[in-house]
C-alpha cells in the first residue's frame, strides 16, 4: 500500500526554463514536509505486533531535469526483526478505516494536520517562485 505526494511543475515548461528548476532550500522544505508525514502515519498505525510499523519505508527522489519531486510512503513488504517478515495486510489495515487507516490523516482533506502538510508544500514552493 503506498501513497505518493507529487509536486510537479512541469506545465508550462517555458515559464519553468525561466525560472529554474526546484533549487535545494525548496527540496529540502518538500523533504522535510515527507519526513513529518511519514512520522505521523508512524505514530499513529495501528500496532499489535509492531510488524505494520516496521514495515514503513519512504523515499524521494527529483525527476524530470529537477523539475519535479516525487515522494512515498509506503507500507507492507519486509518488516525486518518483526513477528511478520512480510507485511501483506496494509491494504487490509487501510480499508478497515477510523483508527486503522493511516494514511488519510495525513492528506489535505483527512485531517488538520493533513492541510497543515499541505500548506508546508505549498509554503515551499513559492518561497522558491520567490528566490527564483
Amino acid at each position: 500500500m503506498n501513497l505518493t505526494i507529487t509536486v510537479d511543475t512541469g506545465e508550462p515548461d517555458r515559464h519553468l526554463d525561466r525560472l529554474g528548476r526546484w533549487d535545494a532550500r525548496a527540496v529540502a522544505g518538500f523533504e522535510a514536509t515527507l519526513v513529518g508525514q511519514y512520522n505521523h502515519t508512524q505514530a499513529i498505525v495501528h500496532v499489535d505486533t509492531d510488524s505494520l510499523r516496521r514495515s514503513g519505508q519512504l523515499n524521494s527522489r527529483l525527476t524530470r531535469r529537477n523539475r519535479q519531486w516525487e515522494g512515498t510512503i509506503a507500507y507492507g513488504g519486509k518488516s525486518v526483526g518483526s513477528v511478520y517478515p512480510l507485511v501483506d495486510y496494509a491494504r487490509v489495515e487501510l480499508d478497515r478505516d477510523g483508527s486503522h487507516d493511516f494514511l488519510t490523516p495525513i492528506t489535505p482533506y483527512g485531517s488538520e494536520d493533513g492541510r497543515e502538510f499541505h500548506h508546508r508544500y505549498v509554503r515551499a514552493v513559492i518561497a522558491h517562485f520567490k528566490g527564483a
